[in-house]
């Protein structure tokens, strides 16, 4: 059995020590980028089975990352959790109108963390089965 690919997508070196801390007992192959620029060549070269994505990064931030991701209807399977310290219930609402896509507060709660990684990943398997089936 392979194991799940999860991408940590953070400007912030700690913030994907502890992401990668929190989750090493579920034995997940991390994938680490400091920010989304060309995240869809990547997931070409080896597809997520999850993404956590940071929204607030100076670089190519989160909702350019999103928005890239989510123009190749190829990756829509792919569930991301975007890590975000926003509180403003507009700026959560803009998050959750994309597709398969949901997001936890910082500071980032292990049990949390887990749960919503492992439930993703149960979802995005059987969607791509069910998108198989479907063929």
């Amino acid at each position: 059995m392979s194991k799940n690919s999860v991408y940590i997508i953070d400007d912030t070196l700690y913030n994907r020590i502890i992401f990668k801390e929190y989750l090493s007992g579920e034995h997940y192959h991390f994938v680490e980028m400091e920010n989304g620029k060309g995240i869809t060549s990547m997931l070409d070269s080896n597809l997520a089975n999850i993404i956590l994505l940071d929204w607030q990064m100076p670089i190519y931030n989160g909702l350019s990352t999103l928005k890239e991701i989510r123009s190749h209807s190829k990756f829509d399977h792919i569930p991301i959790v975007i890590i975000t310290g926003f509180t403003d219930n507009s700026e959560l609402e803009n998050i959750l109108s994309f597709q398969n896509v949901d997001f936890l507060r910082k500071p980032v709660n292990k049990i949390e963390l887990i749960t919503r990684v492992k439930t993703a990943i149960k979802l995005s398997h059987c969607l791509q089965n069910q998108a198989a089936v479907e063929l």
